[in-house]
């Protein structure tokens, strides 16, 4: 999704943490109707950030800077 030049390579980027406007946003585009995507197997689990150590969140950190600056995720923090 992004360049080697570091320039969003795609018009559009979808977010999976707000999946049907996204989708919604997609159906709009090509002039689809919108639909209501159903939620199935919806689980509750702890938040993410309870899953990464300080070596995993370094490493992610390190691979994903680029996509991370671009669209403004903090660690830790929900949209």
């Amino acid at each position: 999704m992004i360049d080697k030049g570091g320039n969003i390579a795609v018009d559009f980027i979808g977010r999976f943490e707000n999946l049907q406007a996204s989708f919604d946003e997609i159906c709009d585009r090509i002039e689809v109707p919108r639909l209501a995507l159903p939620v199935l197997n919806k689980i509750d689990r702890p938040h993410y950030s309870t899953f990464y150590d300080e070596e995993t969140r370094d490493r992610v950190a390190e691979d994903c800077h680029k996509e991370i600056e671009v669209l403004g995720y903090e660690f830790g923090k929900d949209e």
